[in-house]
């Protein structure tokens, strides 16, 4: 899904994101809601989109569980998910970089 080069381009942490775009630009001062970027790599966020609907079918699972507290702190069913999406992203990150190092 994501090539090697894409994801040490600038040495930075958070480029894994600009693939998936699950940093929100800011919106309007006064207002709260806010616009996704629709930039990025689509078939990852796909991918990942799919993963957060997967883990959020299974009751137990910690996406699920990951969901369920979001959704206690008074996020909306998209923020919550946007949320979900963003930690599996990074999750993601975190194996392929382990996988590089060894």
């Amino acid at each position: 899904m994501v090539s090697q080069p894409d994801l040490w381009r600038n040495g930075e942490e958070p480029h894994h994101e600009r693939h998936f775009r699950a940093l929100r630009p800011p919106g309007n001062a006064g207002s709260a809601a806010r616009r996704l970027s629709r930039r990025g790599n689509r078939s990852l966020k796909h991918a990942l989109h799919l993963a957060a609907l997967c883990q959020i079918r299974q009751p137990g699972s910690e996406g699920r569980r990951y969901f369920d507290r979001k959704l206690d702190e008074g996020k909306t069913n998209k923020e919550a998910l946007c949320s979900l999406k963003r930690q599996i992203s990074n999750r993601v990150y975190c194996h392929l970089i382990a996988a590089t190092r060894h």
